[in-house]
């Protein structure tokens, strides 16, 4: 992982004025000094079309409308404390932090910030399980749950368009419940991977979130290891997949996307499971799409980053003249050529 941060490092640092030829076009319609009139879809929708292999998206406030965390909480709870508790917890250490960080003024504090987060995501984390505020629950209390969660307009149409044009699809998120995110997108007509499948699900959306702990159909309290909660986790998943790319047999990939009670990694080494991931091609062609900082990790590791218009991580990239794309769900299906996976 050291490794790889430093790679990232040399890459924010050093590379940065040495655009892409096809990012280019759309990075120097994003400065502060460009004209209003100048906005994302227009420069994404005339620029050249780009051919990824891989597309890795984010869930809350990428695909989502807004955040659900949130909303998997009102799943059942026999918990005598409310979830706000927890929030506040979350809340004072983060606060706490921030304060003894300091302000972020470059891309280099942006990145240490980032790299000490997992003790303050811990907090509340460590709180909800020693309380054990998710135990009892079962799947269909989870999945109930996710009915209230909305995707953000042109979400559906592209997951959808991805997987008529064989592009696969990889939902990488730092939430807290698989069956949530899985039960969501099927409410919506997305076919879901569940786990390492046949080849029959080949092109259906893989998962890799955070999961429960079950026992006889319910929930524990306590979440599956390993975790995902940081840019820094985001990131070694990213590097994983990408390492896919060029590897007919993936090296134990981590990977969080068994719908299961427990996660079962051996199985990969089957010579059955040798094409478990079902992704060809190199590893350069990667896009990521994301909201947050947390994102920002992953982001500057692909060939295709994208930021959701308007959100926190865009508005970063763009302060510190990090080339990345831009736009809407629709801009960003007018910016594959879909033609090329056919």
């Amino acid at each position: 992982m050291e490794d790889t941060l430093m790679r990232l490092m040399h890459h924010l640092f050093y590379s940065i004025p040495k655009l892409h030829p096809i990012i280019r076009p759309f990075f120097y319609s994003q400065t502060k000094s460009s004209s209003p009139a100048l906005n994302c879809k227009r420069y994404m929708t005339l620029m050249t079309k780009i051919s990824p292999r891989l597309v890795i998206a984010d869930w809350d406030e990428t695909l989502t409308e807004k955040d659900t965390i949130s909303v998997l909480a009102q799943a059942p709870s026999t918990s005598i404390k409310p979830f706000t508790h927890y929030g506040e917890i979350y809340g004072d250490v983060y606060t706490t932090y921030t304060k003894q960080f300091g302000p972020c003024k470059t891309l280099e504090d942006h990145i240490a910030f980032q790299k000490g987060m997992r003790p303050i995501e811990m907090s509340s984390i460590d709180a909800l399980e020693a309380d054990r505020y998710f135990a009892g629950i079962s799947k269909s209390d989870i999945e109930q749950a996710a009915e209230k969660v909305k995707l953000r307009p042109g979400a559906v149409e592209f997951l959808k368009h991805c997987q008529s044009a064989k592009l696969k699809v990889v939902i990488l998120s730092v939430n807290w419940s698989r069956i949530f995110i899985g039960a969501t997108l099927r409410r919506y007509g997305i076919p879901v991977a569940d786990g390492f499948e046949s080849t029959k699900s080949q092109w259906n959306v893989k998962i890799i979130a955070n999961e429960f702990e079950f026992h006889n159909g319910i929930t524990t309290g306590i979440w599956q290891t390993p975790d995902i909660r940081t840019s820094e986790d985001k990131l070694r998943y990213v590097e994983e997949l990408k390492q896919s790319l060029t590897s007919s047999v993936p090296d134990k990939l981590h990977l969080h996307m068994q719908v299961q009670e427990t996660i079962n990694i051996e199985n990969l080494e089957d010579a059955d499971n040798a094409d478990a991931l079902g992704i060809e091609g190199g590893s350069e062609n990667v896009m990521y799409i994301g909201d947050s900082a947390t994102d920002l990790f992953p982001l500057v590791a692909v060939s295709y980053p994208v930021a959701m218009q308007g959100s926190k991580i865009d508005k970063l990239l763009d302060d510190f003249g990090v080339e990345h794309y831009s736009g809407s769900w629709n801009d960003i299906e007018s910016l594959i050529d879909w033609k090329a996976n056919d």
